[in-house]
């Protein structure tokens, strides 16, 4: 019924249908290392998903956009006379558990790492991790169009982000330590159902930066190794404050892509004891 916004009632039914899932997964890798007192490590994996039957909660929304291939779950009004919809509107969406027809899925994981051993006393440390989502189909019911998740979602539930790559680096010594950490999470595309509210038709990017230091607290001589050690840690999450994107739809209710933790920067201290 074209650009209508109004309220509707929704509520869960069981599915006495669900059957479990069948999945098959192919993956292939490598790994390159050397190296003593620098050293270097170097891997890529691929991996494709195929699944039958996977288990999917459908929301309101996603009844209603599959209202043709659900019949019995959506209720409508009659039509009025001269009604130029031919169908009246909702009043009651039925959500709950189905098994999805299928779904495949292919991505990349790449990481590197890099370290020095005995530079000014302590060992130097470099990471980076990237994952890369290169396909993401799915057939929601049989006969359904499929759905790229990837470039056309139809929900934005799955928290699908093409790319993911950490970066971080540190050094430390017996008693002190420090590093930086960053995140970095890919602009994604949300469905159509939801771009007007998000005033576009993706969720920005997000990058935000973390912190720690770190060091030993036990001042007493440390001679063996059996004596205890007592190490106390500050981090800050989001350092530079940088706020999270904008997505007034988002089910948790606080208008932003929180990805994990909507609370922005965040400090924290903690204490190990070990022996």
């Amino acid at each position: 019924r074209g650009d209508e916004n109004y309220q509707i009632t929704s509520s869960d039914i069981p599915n006495t249908a669900i059957v479990p899932e069948a999945d098959v997964t192919q993956s292939a890798g490598v790994v390159y290392q050397r190296g003593g007192r620098q050293h270097i490590r170097f891997s890529a994996d691929w991996f494709e998903t195929r699944k039958s039957g996977e288990l999917d909660y459908l929301g309101a929304q996603d009844v209603i956009d599959y209202e043709s291939y659900l019949p019995g779950r959506v209720i409508r009004a009659p039509a009025s006379p001269g009604d130029s919809y031919g169908v009246g509107p909702i009043e009651y969406v039925l959500t709950g558990n189905i098994n999805l027809a299928w779904r495949r899925s292919e991505n990349w994981n790449f990481a590197f790492d890099y370290g020095i051993k005995d530079i000014l006393g302590g060992n130097l440390d470099f990471y980076a991790r990237y994952v890369y989502f290169q396909r993401y189909d799915v057939e929601v019911v049989p006969h359904a169009p499929v759905v790229d998740e990837l470039r056309d979602p139809d929900t934005a539930s799955l928290d699908l982000v093409p790319h993911r790559i950490n970066i971080g680096g540190g050094w430390q010594n017996h008693r002190f330590g420090f590093g930086v950490e960053e995140r970095y999470f890919s602009s994604r595309v949300i469905p159509a159902s939801q771009q007007a509210l998000q005033g576009s038709n993706h969720i920005d990017a997000y990058d935000p930066v973390d912190a720690y230091i770190k060091g030993n607290l036990a001042f007493w001589d440390r001679t063996t190794a059996r004596k205890p050690r007592l190490t106390a840690e500050l981090r800050v999450n989001n350092l530079l404050n940088r706020p999270l994107p904008k997505f007034p739809t988002d089910p948790s209710g606080t208008g932003v892509e929180a990805y994990g933790d909507w609370r922005g920067q965040v400090y924290s201290f903690s204490f190990i004891l070990s022996y």
